[in-house]
């Protein structure tokens, strides 16, 4: 046992040997809270052990929460799991705010969260029939199926109303495609985004690609039991074109749903397309590339231009409450990412404080990654995990090219490539290294 000697201290008068600790900081947690908002906590900078440049440092804010959240359980109403059965109103449970404006002001917003453990995409080449000038010509598409993982951590069940559904948005694929039709080249290195954004030679186009709603009115209600793992993927008709904000509204519905997907015509930069004929087969590769969600003085994009300030990364996903682009009176509430490098400015928030909507990055430029360099997490997809496809077999259904999972895991092994020959599997996990002894690439929560 040591003994410390000070002119002066502050801290808890306490009798650590009959647990006066215990008791003593219960009692400070149980006072009332002092701050504004729904379950509101004391002052952070009333509680704070010490400051630093007049800015609170450790305090009892985010404790008071955790220790208060029992409080906030719910014992009435009925609601059906989204797997299966039904939560009586006997059942304790947390209860998500009923809009995302009444979630901006619920300071237990985040302790009442399903966890996304796992965002995938799978990319699949369809044809469809186009007319040109006066024909029909069966044309090549990218078809995107988007899939979400939920797991509820805690132990009581989960309750999230259809009107603070979640949407989550996906940002650009950083591959691109070798495509040859009968043998002879049809594209060479074109990158995804020429299809995903409608990129050209001249314009970077917007890498936000589409979106997808989990929980809304029109499908199941996000309500997982506890502990349990619930899988969402995109249903219904097949959305064609670039156009209009169908892509921004894709409705989710449990398990993993063979559904339309979101289907954009395969070009190139120069808006070259792939029209087939009826004998006609297709083989293709495909790797990574150096591009980024847009630019803003580091970073890649298309046409090498200045692109969406802040918002450029390797690849990310923003997660919301509620549409992605809502407005008064509901409103919208972003809350949380699936990040590669997304640079974000490289600076604290002090209390109270956000990052302005056009703020730039400040990553340096020999700090940047890209996709391409990292081959062991990025694999080229070749021969043998591709196979010709004629275009018979193009017309009638999708034709699996990849599944990009980006999973919350903490395995230090990459899953190897689909044997089957269907495409190839990535797993992007928690401290994945290129090599022994490298730096994990960081995903954010």
């Amino acid at each position: 046992m040591f003994h410390d000697l000070a002119p002066g201290s502050t801290g808890l008068l306490t009798n650590v040997a009959v647990g006066g600790f215990r008791k003593d900081l219960s009692l400070y947690l149980e006072k009332q809270a002092t701050g504004t908002g729904v379950n509101a906590p004391p002052d952070p900078t009333a509680t704070a052990l010490y400051t630093v440049g007049n800015e609170p440092g450790i305090n009892l804010n985010e404790l008071w929460l955790y220790y208060n959240a029992c409080k906030d359980i719910k014992r009435s109403g009925t609601y059906n799991y989204t797997s299966s059965g039904q939560l009586s109103s006997s059942t304790p449970h947390l209860l998500v705010e009923s809009s995302p404006a009444a979630c901006v002001n619920d300071f237990e917003f985040y302790l009442k969260q399903p966890a996304i453990i796992s965002y995938q995409m799978v990319l699949s080449l369809q044809s469809f029939p186009v007319t040109v000038g006066a024909a029909s010509v069966n044309r090549m598409h990218l078809v995107s199926d988007p899939v979400i993982t939920l797991w509820n951590p805690l132990d009581i069940p989960v309750v999230i109303p259809q009107s603070s559904f979640i949407s989550v948005k996906y940002w650009q694929v950083p591959y691109s495609l070798n495509v040859k039709v009968n043998g002879v080249a049809a594209f060479n290195a074109v990158p995804l985004a020429a299809s995903r954004r409608n990129s050209t030679q001249t314009s970077d186009g917007d890498q936000n690609y589409l979106s997808i709603q989990v929980g809304t009115s029109q499908a199941e209600q996000i309500v997982p039991k506890p502990g349990e793992v619930v899988k969402f993927s995109q249903s219904g008709r097949v959305v064609i074109g670039f156009g209009g904000q169908a892509r921004h509204t894709l409705i989710a519905k449990k398990g993993f749903n063979y559904g339309g997907g979101f289907a954009l015509p395969l070009k190139d930069l120069a808006d070259k397309f792939i029209d087939l004929k009826p004998a006609d087969q297709v083989t293709y590769d495909a790797f990574a590339n150096n591009l980024t969600a847009g630019k803003k003085g580091t970073g890649n994009s298309v046409t090498g231009n200045n692109q969406h300030t802040r918002h450029f990364s390797i690849t990310h996903h923003e997660v919301y409450m509620g549409l992605e682009r809502g407005t008064a009176p509901d409103g919208t509430l972003g809350y949380g990412n699936m990040t590669i490098d997304w640079d974000f400015g490289n600076f604290r928030l002090k209390q109270g404080e956000i990052r302005a909507a056009t703020q730039s990055g400040t990553e340096l430029s020999q700090d940047r990654i890209y996709a391409n360099n990292f081959p062991k997490m990025f694999r080229p997809i070749a021969r043998p995990n591709t196979r010709p496809l004629s275009t018979t077999a193009l017309m009638a259904n999708k034709s699996p090219l990849m599944l990009l999972s980006y999973d919350a895991k903490t395995e230090g092994t990459l899953r190897p490539a689909n044997p089957s020959g269907e495409g190839a599997y990535y797993d992007v996990g928690l401290g994945v290294r290129e090599k022994e002894g490298d730096k994990p690439l960081s995903i954010a929560p």
